[in-house]
């Protein structure tokens, strides 16, 4: 095992066989069920050197068959890392990218505004408010700024530009 995931070892997505496991089941449920989306969980773990990696590849192979079968598919990200470049720059463009983002900036600092709480993750949040406007303006709270959870480690990518 060459990388970790807080949930223990992290898949290796290099394999071809673990690669085309992924891909097909995402498309089994997309194409046998007929699903409208899919919402991709934790996918700032994943730890894949390489091009294409699996988001873009699996991101490309669900677009092609949503064009191909006239269905508008969604597919969603929780990443925690803020990484915009996965995002579609426009509503019209799909191939290799997501439609949207599930924000952790948002949900963290309503939450920190709501509780009070600052423990762990929440730390990054105690200016709550503007957190809240800046996602509400702009995106993601995190464009690249230092984070406190995180030993100061910068966080983000610019979310500005996103539809």
């Amino acid at each position: 095992v060459r990388h970790h995931t807080p949930w223990g070892a992290a898949i290796d997505y290099r394999v071809p066989e673990v690669r085309a496991y992924v891909i097909e089941n995402a498309m089994h449920w997309l194409r046998d069920y007929r699903f409208d989306g899919l919402r991709l969980d934790a996918v700032h773990a994943i730890v894949e050197p390489g091009e294409p990696n699996v988001l873009t590849e699996l991101a490309e192979t669900v677009n092609t068959f949503a064009a191909a079968s006239g269905r508008h598919i969604h597919l969603v990200l929780e990443n925690d890392d803020n990484s915009a470049h996965l995002l579609a720059p426009t509503p019209t463009v799909d191939n290799g990218f997501y439609r949207a983002q599930w924000n952790d900036d948002y949900h963290h600092a309503w939450h920190v505004l709501l509780t009070q709480e600052s423990q762990g993750y929440y730390l990054d949040y105690q200016d709550a408010a503007a957190q809240v406007t800046r996602t509400l303006a702009e995106g993601f709270g995190y464009q690249g700024e230092a984070s406190p959870h995180r030993d100061g480690k910068a966080r983000g990518e610019l979310s500005s530009a996103l539809p």
